[in-house]
């Protein structure tokens, strides 16, 4: 009984072996764990900043002044003209806009392409 009792124990050289280089296994896979959690977390963080960076960043449109971009070019406007709703956008832009549709596309208004106002002298 007590040869059977000694090697349960772990006084057998194999077992206290064994248990050793499974102890080192485990740490191993912890620290790999670990390391692969704290990039995870950085790499989410790094992301985002980016992200809040980027939501801050205006077009270049809306960097000249907002109330100057056409809607529909997304550029500074050229030769303001007017809708009857009152939104402005380039002439170029909303005749050929309503060669698609006759109406607004701020807020669906329907207008007649000769109800376009040409603003002249408009800054």
């Amino acid at each position: 009984m007590e040869a059977e009792t000694g090697n349960v124990s772990g006084d057998d050289p194999w077992i206290s072996n064994s248990y050793r280089q499974l102890r080192a296994l485990f740490l191993l896979q912890l620290g790999i764990t670990l390391t692969l959690q704290f990039n995870n977390l950085r790499q989410r963080q790094r992301a985002r900043q980016q992200w809040k960076q980027h939501r801050n960043l205006l077009p270049s449109c809306h960097s000249v002044v907002l109330s100057s971009c056409c809607i529909l070019c997304l550029e500074e406007r050229r030769n303001t003209s007017c809708t009857l709703c009152g939104h402005l956008f380039c002439w170029e832009c909303i005749t050929e806009w309503c060669n698609t549709k006759t109406e607004c596309l701020l807020c669906r208004a329907k207008f007649q392409p000769h109800s376009l106002v040409y603003l002249r002298n408009y800054k």
